[in-house]
């Protein structure tokens, strides 16, 4: 992919961790992400001209993920962002859709909840999550926090093999079924 990679600080955060105190300003704050870049989680007017912090997160095997900001800072705004990848516009257009999706978000109004969260289901890869301010110039600090569950098979030595949590049935082979007995 052309363009140059928008995350090449990314903070790496994992599973089960909790990141504290973190702040969307200070040295190297840096206005990247733009409403554009997040069009294809939500249709907003906000134009995000906020400084944003950007998180790199490694998932091994199929997960659900539950993302939480908690934001400190009393009446600030701040909305978060889970891209699959993050070449940002203008390298990310319709003619390379692959540079830059959002998967996920929550983009509530914190004036009277300071909080933020979703709850996506992934498959493994690398992924982004951007913390950013809807407004120009609006730095805040803030908590987050990653947990992951469900790693969709359970027990191992049970009678009749793993329990299989979820699973992709549409590639699923029916084969040979044959009609029972109504009895």
């Amino acid at each position: 992919n052309p363009g140059v990679s928008a995350c090449a600080d990314a903070i790496p955060l994992a599973c089960g961790q909790t990141l504290s105190n973190q702040n969307t300003g200070g040295i190297g704050a840096k206005n990247t992400f733009t409403s554009k870049d997040f069009s294809s989680c939500v249709s907003t007017q906000n134009a995000y001209g906020g400084n944003d912090k950007v998180y790199r997160i490694s998932i091994s095997e199929p997960t659900n993920l539950q993302a939480t900001l908690n934001i400190i800072d009393a009446g600030r705004n701040l909305d978060m962002f889970l891209m699959s990848s993050c070449l940002t516009y203008p390298f990310a257009n319709t003619s390379q859709p692959e540079c830059v999706y959002c998967i996920a978000s929550s983009t509530n109004n914190n004036l009277s909840n300071p909080e933020e969260s979703f709850s996506v289901f992934l498959e493994p890869g690398i992924y982004y999550l951007v913390v950013d301010a809807p407004q120009a110039g609006l730095n805040a600090r803030f908590d987050l926090s990653l947990s992951c569950g469900c790693s969709c098979v359970e027990g191992g030595d049970t009678p009749l093999g793993p329990n299989v949590l979820c699973e992709n049935f549409d590639v699923y082979n029916t084969g040979a079924l044959t009609t029972q007995s109504p009895r």
